[in-house]
């Protein structure tokens, strides 16, 4: 029974090596100047902007090629046609949405409430209203940083890194 377990496990692991040492093709826009890249893989979510129109297009990346990316399986987008790719900053959103704006919202309810059930004057006193302008203020302060616009106009290119390519790592020339 314990030889049994044992390559259990052993088949287990080397199954799961196996999948993760899988090819995989990259959607990478770079900027050389600052070093700084950002890699996107199939069902990542993008949004990238179109150089014909100026189109906004948002979805899931299905599928990576040579030359272009498919998004939601229907909406094909040549490398070449795309002008930006916007960049959603997470936890700039939860910060601003959530914690600011609708915490000095929601301090600004509690306090009201608990003053008006404990009959004081004023209900909202200064102090209470510049706590919570303050929180609110910030919040929508926030609102222009939460997204980033990788434009290729401005020093940001766009590169596919095709890992199925490659047949012998050992035999890569430069």
């Amino acid at each position: 029974m314990k030889i049994f377990i044992r390559h259990f496990i052993l088949i287990f692991c080397f199954s799961g090596f196996i999948k993760s040492t899988e090819a995989q093709q990259y959607f990478v826009i770079e900027n050389f100047s600052t070093l700084k890249n950002f890699k996107y893989q199939v069902n990542n979510n993008i949004t990238v902007q179109t150089r014909a129109g100026g189109f906004i297009l948002t979805g899931k990346i299905t599928l990576i090629t040579d030359s272009s990316i498919f998004l939601d399986h229907f909406t094909e987008v040549k490398i070449k046609n795309i002008q930006a790719v916007v960049k959603t900053r997470k936890f700039l959103k939860k910060m601003s949405g959530l914690y600011f704006i609708r915490g000095g919202l929601a301090y600004l309810g509690i306090v009201g409430i608990n003053s008006a059930i404990n009959h004081e004057y004023p209900i909202i006193d200064k102090q209470t209203a510049m706590i919570s302008g303050t929180m609110v203020a910030t919040g929508f302060a926030l609102k222009p940083f939460i997204r980033r616009k990788m434009d290729t106009d401005k020093g940001w290119h766009i590169k596919i890194l095709d890992f199925n390519n490659i047949d012998n790592p050992g035999s890569l020339s430069f």
